[in-house]
């Protein structure tokens, strides 16, 4: 969960809520950076820990130790937080940051921290530069950018940048460009946080104002696309993605040109063929019982299996695939058109096998 998150669905029993919160919305551009990431650590986050080491000097100072012969100032930095509250705000920045790999160097610093009171378990909290940028390119919660480059010089959002300028939905201009993923990332980023209640999530959704049809469709559909790839397993963005494909799929035959082979990249379009779908189902579920899916030894792969690892290759849902089938068998025409399909795919892998 990322920090972010942590906040929105615990904000009622997060103590220095103020604080927390902007103390990560403070480091969210820096979390990269372990020497701007400790500066900020000992600025800002650390009063108390300053005046405890001030105290331990002038003790020193006082008793004419020869460590200390200078008498000590307690420095005190704008825009600290308190100094009677600042161990209370690291305590709850843990909390938040525990499993968002993004903070890395911050974790680090606060779990050295808690491992000084917890000797007998210390805390894994060396941090990885490669997994906190891993991390933070999948979260995808690094906005708003002043460079277009640091979007497009990423494949995912350049292969969308090409899919919207060579179609011609959006002007290539750099502007343009910018601001379109900065309102992207900003709709993945609060659908995120909501994504607890679907009402507020719903909500939301059907509150956003666009220009025009054209940017509402592809700025949602990204925010699916984003979603489908990067967090297809979160059961509560999965009903989310629902909700925006309510809002999209009637703007689809305005938007997209007929033809257009960018239409074939939609992940909403993909997923809004159902009838498609069901032929999938039912051509991979009796090539399942004929016994085309096995292991080195000759045994039958699970169908779920089958099913999870087909979906993932046609990028299409087939998690229900027990359950459209069932809701299909008594169909005597779509049973018609899948032993249509089933033949013509046999008749296909003659041709191909004949053709050697």
């Amino acid at each position: 969960m990322r920090a972010k998150e942590y906040i929105a669905q615990n904000s009622d029993n997060i103590k220095h809520l103020v604080e927390v919160t902007k103390a990560i919305d403070d480091l969210m551009p820096i979390r990269n950076s372990k020497k701007a990431t400790d500066e900020y650590f000992n600025k800002i986050l650390s009063a108390d820990i300053r005046r405890q080491d001030y105290l331990l000097r002038m003790e020193l100072f006082e008793q004419g130790n020869a460590m200390q012969k200078g008498k000590p100032v307690l420095e005190e930095l704008e825009n600290e937080i308190p100094k009677d509250i600042s161990a209370g705000v690291r305590e709850e920045l843990f909390k938040a940051i525990a499993e968002d790999e993004s903070f890395g160097y911050l974790y680090f610093l606060l779990g050295t921290e808690q491992n000084s009171k917890r000797k007998n378990n210390p805390i894994d909290c060396l941090p990885d530069e490669r997994r906190i940028n891993k991390a933070i390119k999948r979260y995808r919660d690094d906005y708003p950018k002043k460079n277009l480059d640091e979007y497009l010089n990423d494949e995912q959002n350049y292969e969308h940048y090409d899919l919207l300028t060579s179609g011609g939905y959006l002007a290539d201009d750099e502007a343009v460009i910018l601001q379109y993923f900065n309102r992207a990332y900003e709709i993945y980023d609060q659908i995120r946080l909501c994504k607890q209640s679907i009402s507020a999530a719903r909500k939301y959704i059907r509150s956003l104002h666009f220009d025009n049809d054209i940017l509402q469709y592809w700025t949602l559909e990204y925010v699916a696309t984003l979603i489908e790839k990067y967090e297809r397993n979160d059961e509560q963005l999965a009903r989310c993605k629902k909700e925006i494909e309510k809002v999209i799929l009637p703007l689809e035959s305005i938007v997209v040109k007929d033809g257009d082979a960018t239409k074939e990249k939609s992940v909403v379009y993909l997923n809004s063929r159902k009838g498609t779908k069901l032929d999938f189902i039912r051509v991979t579920n009796t090539l399942y019982e004929l016994g085309f899916f096995t292991d080195e030894a000759g045994n039958k792969v699970q169908k779920k299996i089958v099913f999870s690892t087909i979906g993932r290759a046609l990028n299409i849902d087939l998690s229900t695939y027990d359950k459209d089938l069932s809701r299909s068998l008594s169909d005597s025409t779509a049973l018609e058109k899948h032993q249509k399909i089933f033949n013509d795919m046999l008749t296909c892998m003659t041709e191909i096998f004949n053709s050697k």
